[in-house]
């Protein structure tokens, strides 16, 4: 989606093992090293899945993150916690039989 003139990915994580729910937009990057989670959840923007994202004045009140541990599973890629640098994912696990 283009946000700020910039051609951005984003992808929705509805449900994780051991976790709620979730209705959380984040950016991530594909690069040489595996999938990165992009800095914090998308709360600046409203409309998003349309195509045309508006920017919202005042940011609304964000959702706070699932109470799980200070790493979770992701389909074979583990993302950290959030913080101000990108979180690097290591290569998928094999699935279990």
């Amino acid at each position: 989606m283009e946000i700020d003139g910039q051609l951005r990915k984003v992808i929705f994580i509805i449900k994780m093992r051991g976790s709620n729910h979730s209705k959380d937009i984040r950016e991530y990057m594909i690069t040489d090293k595996g999938v990165m989670i992009i800095g914090p959840r998308q709360t600046d923007y409203a409309k998003l899945t349309t195509g045309a994202p508006e920017w919202i004045s005042q940011p609304q009140e964000a959702e706070p993150e699932p109470k799980a541990a200070k790493k979770r599973e992701i389909r074979g890629y583990t993302e950290a916690r959030r913080s101000d640098e990108p979180q690097k994912h290591g290569a998928a696990r094999p699935r279990p039989k």
